[in-house]
């Protein structure tokens, strides 16, 4: 009888030890499969088309149509390998399953969607997911872009191999054409947050550029437009394609990881004339001081105050610059006139933030069930789900997981025409919305979102005025101390 009760025993502790492994293994299964998830979401466009005048020169601006070559019905899907053996499946919200198949390094798909749809992408790791659209650059690779008349350069921050917009390594699509004439430095920037040593390759793996920069540097660079390219840095950096006046919609992430922050680097734009409509706009749920400095001058441009739940557009500009602030702002770019475009950002866990949301659409999807507050109005949004919302207008949302919001802009009839805006005098005319001539952006991750940087910004030393004033003033002088010298030789 007592051995019975020992084999019994021994066969419970089995039993007992054999669950506690299966309870582990299904455990740590469940943990590597959410570890290894990276999930991107978004949205096509209903409206992807431009206009053209209905009469010749000189009645031009008398009246307008669509133009019927620019139409288009879909958009390419751009999804290029960071890694070997990639696993990508892509997804028709609600999930219906449209591809999967498997990308090495520098490799890419693309998979064309119709218009009007929801789309999620999930990845076994890191991936460049670019979408793009609109007849000057969705015939790529089969169509070069360069035979578009009205060429376009497409901002855009580009996301590291790891993710987040800070990194080592990046892989991206050059959504930009070779510098046109007149423009200094090209268009394409890198901004250094260590000193780094960096290497850009195009596809061939041949090297294209090399160069070396202190931490708070800058470089511009030409690149060859719709071709792939593989940049590397021995230091943290971040790098955007860009043009020197930002004419589609761009949030611009934060060094410190998503797209609410206390600093910022980025390029703006050339100069703000009276009524252009290239503007950047800083929004915050709290009051708080804004420090806007040159990052080419080393020079503070100006010091503002942006109230809580408010939008601010700064009037002072540089081409290059670091915003710094007191409290966490979120700031966004565009050309609010004529531009139209898409643009993605997201909130953390936790996070709340206040959000200039333009006219157009926006959507914010959920990876998992999450509340989101939208001026205090509570809303349940379910695992792989998306809400629609408010535009026109500042809003402050709060989520308590972390979400995906996209920006579509464009802006509906009647709209006042800028005097300065000469050749686009028929938008007084129009009767429909502004459709989307071309529209790039590559999505961030729910996954990348979430990421905060492993790296530690260095001071930028900021002299009160610009160089070339120290150089007239030295300059002045020595004229003075000359003058002053021949008068004291007579």
């Amino acid at each position: 009888m007592k051995l019975k009760d020992e084999v019994a025993m021994k066969v419970r502790y089995s039993l007992l030890i054999l669950v506690l492994i299966i309870s582990m293994l299904v455990l740590a299964v469940s943990m590597s499969k959410e570890q290894v998830e990276y999930v991107y979401y978004g949205y096509i466009p209903w409206n992807i088309y431009w206009f053209k005048p209905k009469y010749p020169h000189p009645r031009e601006f008398e009246g307008v149509l669509i133009d019927e070559e620019t139409v288009r019905s879909s958009a390419p899907l751009v999804i290029i390998g960071n890694h070997e053996d990639t696993h990508v499946k892509v997804f028709k919200l609600p999930l219906q399953l449209l591809e999967e198949f498997t990308l090495g390094k520098m490799e890419y798909r693309i998979v064309r969607l119709p218009n009007a749809t929801f789309f999620k992408v999930v990845t076994s790791k890191p991936t460049t997911v670019l979408l793009m659209g609109g007849a000057p650059v969705d015939n790529w690779p089969e169509e070069p872009p360069e035979k578009w008349i009205n060429r376009v350069t497409i901002p855009m921050f580009l996301i590291s191999t790891e993710g987040s917009y800070v990194g080592k390594e990046f892989i991206f699509l050059a959504t930009c054409h070779i510098t046109p004439p007149g423009w200094d430095g090209g268009t394409f920037r890198v901004f250094a947050l260590e000193d780094s040593e960096v290497k850009l390759y195009d596809e061939k793996g041949e090297v294209v550029a090399s160069f070396r920069l202190k931490a708070n540097e800058v470089k511009w660079l030409p690149l060859k437009g719709f071709r792939i390219y593989r940049l590397v840095s021995t230091g943290n950096i971040m790098a955007c394609i860009c043009t020197p006046r930002i004419g589609y919609p761009m949030f611009y992430p934060s060094p410190t990881g998503g797209f609410v922050g206390k600093v910022f680097y980025g390029p703006f734009a050339d100069k703000f004339e009276p009524e252009t409509a290239y503007r950047y706009i800083i929004t915050s749920t709290e009051d708080t001081k804004v420090r806007l400095i040159d990052l080419d001058h080393r020079i503070k441009l100006e010091e503002i105050e942006v109230k809580g739940g408010e939008k601010v557009v700064p009037a002072k500009v540089g081409m290059n610059m670091i915003i710094e602030s007191d409290k966490p702002i979120v700031v966004l770019m565009g050309d609010w006139f004529i531009g139209t475009g898409i643009s993605f950002m997201g909130l953390r866990a936790g996070e709340s933030a206040c959000i200039y949301i333009p006219e157009g659409e926006a959507y914010l999807f959920a990876y998992r069930d999450t509340t989101v507050m939208i001026d205090g109005v509570p809303r349940k949004v379910r695992a792989d789900e998306w809400i629609p919302l408010p535009t026109k207008g500042v809003y402050r949302i709060s989520v308590d997981n972390t979400v995906l919001i996209q920006i579509i802009f464009y802006r509906h009839p009647p709209i006042k025409w800028l005097k300065t805006y000469w050749t686009v005098g028929w938008v007084e005319k129009l009767e429909w919305p502004l459709g989307l001539k071309a529209f790039a952006s590559i999505i961030p991750s729910v996954q990348g979102i979430e990421i905060t940087p492993k790296v530690t910004l260095k001071p930028l030393l900021v002299g009160g005025f610009p160089v070339w004033i120290y150089v007239a003033i030295i300059v002045v002088i020595i004229v003075l101390a000359l003058i002053a010298w021949r008068i004291l030789r007579r």
